[in-house]
């Protein structure tokens, strides 16, 4: 659900977390191409405790047109084990937690 709508509908809800996906990332925050998607996501995070971003690593490297939240307004960014260690430490050096998944078992 995108739109206006969505603000409104959010006022009437309180939540622990809020799990986004994105399209990208750069050096201010996590990003978006979806004015819609970032006016909705914006809406529904003001509802929450805490933003937590759910994305693959090679979005870690794509940039995308707009900002939807800096990092210090996200408390984790939830990815796969492919992400560098390069990655992790600046993100985590601008306030969110990394979470990796578990490479699997070959």
């Amino acid at each position: 659900m995108v739109g206006p709508l969505v603000g409104l509908c959010a006022r009437n809800f309180k939540v622990d977390k809020f799990f986004l996906g994105i399209d990208g990332m750069d050096e201010r925050g996590v990003k978006s191409s979806d004015h819609l998607r970032i006016e909705a996501a914006q809406a529904m995070a003001a509802q929450a405790r805490g933003i937590i971003v759910l994305t693959e690593s090679v979005k870690f490297h794509r940039d995308a047109s707009e900002l939807i939240f800096p990092y210090e307004n996200i408390r984790a960014i939830y990815t796969d084990a492919d992400v560098a260690d390069s990655d992790i430490e600046r993100c985590q050096a601008l306030g969110p937690e990394i979470v990796t998944a578990a490479k699997r078992r070959s």
